[in-house]
């Protein structure tokens, strides 16, 4: 199994309500971004895949080094029922993400699968910024 991830929202170190540790022994890799759309659903962020438009999701890729184990924990708290994906409100998909240094790689991301109508759109597509300017946040992501 591919043992890396993006990530975007609470998952990330240092943010309020971190669930960092659902990563569990893991390794940073580098910043990086997908081309994507970010929006605040109730009080997490979610991220939909935006092809062919010039809109990216900023996070972070880590290598995970138990994937079996931590990518059921990541499922249960993201609410993704991998046998049964349809109706969950994240997917986990592989996406190409491109990292600080302009490499590609493919990882991990949970896209928020629902209806983003009438949520804001987190601009310019970085949680963490967005929490500096505004505060609060947690959830998943």
């Amino acid at each position: 199994m591919l043992a890396l991830v993006f990530i975007y929202g609470s998952l990330l170190p240092n943010v309020e309500g971190t669930r960092h540790r659902l990563l569990g022994p893991s390794r940073f890799v580098c910043s990086a971004r997908v081309r994507g759309r970010l929006f605040l659903m109730w009080q997490y962020p979610g991220a939909v895949p935006a092809p062919g438009v010039d809109r990216w999701v900023r996070g972070e890729v880590y290598e995970i080094r138990d994937p079996d184990h931590t990518f059921k924990e990541l499922d249960r708290y993201e609410g993704y029922l991998p046998d049964s994906p349809d109706g969950c409100e994240f997917r986990r998909e592989i996406v190409e993400v491109v990292g600080e240094e302009a490499q590609q790689l493919s990882a991990w991301i949970y896209w928020y699968a629902w209806p983003t109508a009438g949520f804001d759109e987190i601009e310019p597509g970085d949680y963490r910024d967005f929490l500096r300017r505004h505060g609060g946040g947690g959830g998943r992501g």
